[in-house]
């Protein structure tokens, strides 16, 4: 399919690299999303505690593995967690979902939340009730062809992001909270309980630099792309 394509897009200079022995006619074209529009808006409901948010699905079964121990630290702040995304359609589903949030809430002894999956026009629901996304990630090849989705979805709630320093949770240099050590998912959540005025200044400084993956400016680049082979 590479091979008999007039143009591939992909969403970082990684993929390309991969993508160039087949095709040379590569376009970066990075994820996007429009950002105020429908439920790309800054609706947050408040809470009283900092609320910790995780959402995705069962793929990721071995990323919230991750926070496993951590959590059990974090345990003992006053805190909440979220985790969005839930599905028990079938026997699997449900036992692998119900290990993910064991993992996420210590076993359910922090209290918090766990909200069923969304549709795709809805999905965005689940950050409203969002104070800081946790997004860990296993450092594999298959992580590292993703995009930063993750990022911008939550730059458009304003949410301050702790996340594993991986690929490719590291490209375009966000203001993020880089984890390199397990030991650091304690600390930065604890920076955030300790400093509440943190989570309004980090989520602003995610959503500026996120304004580069706004609809508006990428869809010039993928216009450009499409006219190129029109002619």
């Amino acid at each position: 399919n590479l091979r008999n394509a007039d143009a591939v897009t992909v969403t970082h200079e990684r993929l390309a690299e991969r993508v160039r022995p087949f095709n040379s006619n590569v376009w970066i074209i990075p994820n996007a999303i429009p950002f105020g529009v429908d439920q790309y808006d800054e609706e947050k409901i408040p809470s009283d505690k900092l609320r910790l948010f995780w959402a995705g699905g069962i793929s990721h079964v071995n990323d919230i593995e991750l926070l496993r121990n951590p959590i059990k630290r974090i345990s003992s702040l006053p805190v909440m967690t979220v985790i969005g995304g839930y599905n028990n359609s079938n026997e699997t589903s449900k036992r692998l979902w119900d290990g993910m949030v064991s993992a996420f809430t210590y076993g359910l002894k922090i209290p918090g939340m766990v909200l069923t999956s969304l549709p795709v026009n809805e999905y965005m629901n689940h950050f409203s009730h969002a104070d800081v996304m946790l997004l860990p990630l296993e450092k594999t090849g298959w992580h590292g062809m993703k995009s930063n989705l993750k990022l911008i979805e939550a730059a458009a709630k304003r949410i301050p992001v702790i996340v594993s320093k991986v690929d490719p949770y590291i490209d375009f240099n966000p203001p993020v909270f880089h984890v390199e050590r397990q030991k650091d998912w304690f600390e930065y959540v604890n920076l955030f309980v300790n400093n509440p005025g943190m989570v309004e200044l980090w989520g602003n400084k995610l959503y500026d630099w996120a304004q580069q993956f706004s609809m508006e400016k990428v869809y010039k680049k993928r216009t450009e792309c499409y006219s190129s082979l029109l002619k």
